[in-house]
């Protein structure tokens, strides 16, 4: 695999992130972020980045106007989620707040959850609520929260939120139908690639669970290791039947979140039924923060980003990484 430019791998762990690269830039837009959306305007840089792409996971991110999605690593798309997507998509582009070039690109959160809602019927606007925000808000990183300070008359409940859409919202919608439309019934992926995507999502492999992973990964662990380290951020942990993608964006934080993911998977002992686990995660982020707003999906996506946790065979199971992590009793942020 080719030597990446800082500007690439800027664009390509966020893509690994998030999902998404887009390339408006704003008044608080960071320099290498700048300098990043600059380099992909270059044809180089997207062949090198495509090719990145295509040796590690067999696929390369859409690409609209210099606006790429890759939705193919961590945290797949459920079909409840597409249509989520989709039907907020639509909202958002026929939203009347949003039309002309001097709208200020500012949407309510209760008439985009009503709108959606509308057409997605089987699930209820709280749900909706929740997905748009996973998917918009806190994945993607397509709407920001915007609340107005509430005047001493108004009580918190009476104080509705917005939601600020980024200037690059239509080609995010035109690189989501294309990756909609794209075949990919056919991909031909080879064994590395397999591992790699496996890696990815999971961030962490069992030989146990996944033989033929373990043997394609054993069988080729310097290869997989220098696709990895290109990026500058992953190191591949290789132990007894099992290894670990370690991420060095994702050090140790002070975070809720990390702290609850790491009691979560430390109280998961030989394994928790995945039916339990969502319980599980509830009573322990209660236990440490009765007063603190309470965030699934956040805690559970911090368990697997931090490779704390794995699914086995119906049963949630700590991985070793855990057991190295020693917290107070009690953490107060």
């Amino acid at each position: 695999m080719a030597t990446l430019y800082q500007t690439e791998r800027t664009i390509i762990n966020e893509l690994i992130d998030s999902g998404v690269f887009t390339s408006t830039i704003t008044s608080e837009t960071k320099r290498g972020q700048k300098l990043a959306v600059y380099a992909l305007q270059k044809p180089a840089t997207q062949q090198r980045i495509n090719a990145t792409f295509k040796t590690m996971f067999g696929e390369a991110p859409q690409n609209f106007q210099e606006n790429l999605l890759f939705l193919s690593g961590a945290e797949s798309l459920t079909a409840v989620e597409i249509h989520v997507l989709l039907a907020t998509c639509k909202a958002v582009i026929n939203a009347p707040e949003l039309q002309g070039v001097t709208a200020d690109r500012v949407i309510a959160c209760v008439s985009l959850v009503t709108t959606v809602n509308s057409e997605v019927t089987e699930i209820d606007e709280r749900k909706v609520r929740k997905l748009i925000t996973k998917l918009f808000v806190d994945r993607f990183k397509l709407f920001t929260v915007d609340r107005p300070v509430e005047s001493e008359e108004e009580t918190v409940s009476e104080v509705e939120e917005y939601w600020d859409v980024v200037p690059d919202f239509t080609n995010f919608v035109e690189c989501l139908v294309g990756w909609l439309r794209a075949d990919r019934t056919k991909q031909d992926l080879t064994d590395i690639q397999r591992v790699n995507r496996h890696l990815l999502q999971h961030r962490y492999l069992d030989a146990k669970q996944f033989p033929d992973l373990w043997v394609t990964l054993t069988q080729n662990k310097i290869a997989i290791e220098s696709q990895w380290r290109e990026l500058q951020r992953f190191y591949l942990e290789c132990g007894d039947q099992y290894a670990l993608l370690l991420d060095d964006f994702r050090k140790p934080s002070e975070s809720r979140q990390f702290y609850a993911a790491i009691r979560v998977a430390q109280s998961l002992g030989s394994g928790l039924p995945i039916a339990k686990y969502h319980h599980r995660i509830k009573t322990v982020w209660q236990q440490l923060y009765p007063d603190a707003t309470f965030n699934l999906s956040l805690v559970k996506k911090t368990i697997t980003d931090a490779a704390l946790a794995t699914e086995v065979n119906g049963y949630v199971v700590a991985t070793p990484l855990a057991k190295r992590y020693v917290i107070p009793t009690k953490k107060e942020n």
